[in-house]
Formats: structure tokens, sequence, C-alpha cells
């Protein structure tokens, strides 16, 4: 599906998301999924798949390369109950294939967190719609795995539901 930008999108589901470190859980709330994370004060973490189709073939013409560019993944969450204590964070962890008696390789890229104003806005007790952008050109292909890590510093009576995601990306034409 195009956007008006031009880039496609693909939504992750909390079905496809994975929370660490705190406890999480998945329900259903006011008729959407959710997964929350329990009031502790720690970090909770959340991994998100950043799988996307990557087209092979020959299309209205264009050859594509079998690789797309992530331009953004936006985060629909929830902050309930108290404040956090600091700013969301988000790195993409890049993983390469792994080869037979060689352990893959797994490269961190830096991002950026913006909300709608500040980004103190992101950490009340409120919905928050973020974009997360990569610091640098991240590149999907065949031979890696890409994830997102997204950190949420709790307070003692902190929790973190999370909505969704969508992410923005582009194919490559060969």
């Amino acid at each position: 599906m195009r956007n008006v930008s031009g880039l496609k999108t693909k939504y992750v589901s909390v079905k496809e998301m994975l929370g660490t470190v705190a406890t999480w859980t998945e329900s259903i709330s006011s008729d959407r999924l959710v997964l929350t994370a329990d009031a502790t004060d720690e970090v909770g973490l959340l991994t998100i798949p950043l799988a996307i189709p990557l087209l092979n073939d020959d299309t209205v013409g264009q050859k594509y390369s079998g690789e797309a560019k992530i331009e953004k993944v936006e985060l629909e969450y929830n902050v309930g109950t108290a404040a956090l204590d600091a700013e969301v964070t988000a790195e993409i962890h890049s993983q390469s294939k792994a080869v037979d008696g060689v352990a893959p390789v797994v490269a961190d890229v830096a991002c950026t967190v913006a909300a709608g104003g500040t980004i103190t806005a992101t950490l009340d007790q409120d919905d928050h719609l973020i974009t997360i952008t990569p610091d640098v050109s991240v590149t999907l292909d065949g031979e890696k795995v890409l994830n997102m890590e997204v950190a949420f510093d709790k307070g003692a009576t902190t929790t973190v539901a999370i909505y969704g995601a969508r992410i923005y990306y582009k194919d490559h034409v060969a």
C-alpha cells in the first residue's frame, strides 16, 4: 500500500512483538489488541521485527533488487498511572545470515525518536505516537534480519501499553 510520500507501509501487530525485562501481557482493551508492561521500576524492552516483503521481479517495467530501505517506524503506545522516568530510546539490530560454523554478526544502528512537540512529550501519562528514524541508512535484504529495540524507563507505578507499529520503507530498483 502506498501513501502520498511514495513510501510503502506495513502494520506490525503486538502479536508479532516481543517484550522483555518487564512482565508483558497481551489483552484486548476497548476492542483493541494490546501488549502491556507491568508497573515495576525498570527499563522495559520491546522488540519489533522489521520484516517487510522484498520484491525480486519485474513490476511495471522496473527490476527490483530484492532490497528495501527502512525510512522510519511509527509506534503507538500509552503511558498509564504515572509518567516514564526518562525519554523513550530506540535502536535497530541488524543481524547477518548465519553461515555453517560461523555465528551471525549483529550491528547496532542508532535511531532518533521524535514526537509531536518536544521529546519530553513522550514521557507523560497519555496516548502517544512517536516516529523512530534510523540515524544512518538501513537496508533489508535476503541476507539480514532487522529488529528494532525500544526502551521504556518505567517508574514503580508506570505501565506502558503498546497498540502497534507501522514500518515505512522504499523498495530498491535494480
